[in-house]
């Protein structure tokens, strides 16, 4: 993993505000192939499970694009203020693990769905 990537990833995911990921495929750092995923950084209410029956609200703060290749994560994009808040987190999140590259595995909030990333990625690189 590159020493930007590595350090903010990792910082992320120890830190203490809430965020998802939402990946093309599984998060594994052992991998070769190639994998771009983006985690959003959510800030709001998560009463009644964040929006089930319109209770609750979740907005996205911060948006970074990742790519990952040959065990090694560089920083795409990073988006902040109303560009952020045009991205929505997914109906469909779970506890999801991953392995990071020392082979220790995590579990975050995320997805594994190739069309989101895919309209993320639409969204992020036009005005």
């Amino acid at each position: 993993m590159s020493n930007s990537g590595n350090s903010e990833f990792l910082s992320i995911l120890k830190g203490k505000q809430r965020f998802v990921i939402v990946s093309e495929k599984e998060l594994d750092f052992s991998s070769q192939d190639e994998n771009r995923f983006f985690i959003l950084l959510v800030e709001g209410s998560s009463e009644g499970g964040g929006r089930i029956g319109a209770m609750g609200s979740r907005s996205v703060s911060v948006v970074m694009e990742f790519i990952l290749k040959n065990g090694a994560a560089t920083k795409l994009l990073h988006l902040e203020g109303e560009r952020a808040k045009s991205f929505e987190v997914p109906f469909f999140v779970a506890r999801m693990p991953l392995s990071l590259p020392d082979g220790s595995q995590f579990v975050v909030y995320g997805a594994v769905d190739r069309e989101t990333v895919l309209n993320y990625e639409k969204n992020a690189y036009t005005s």
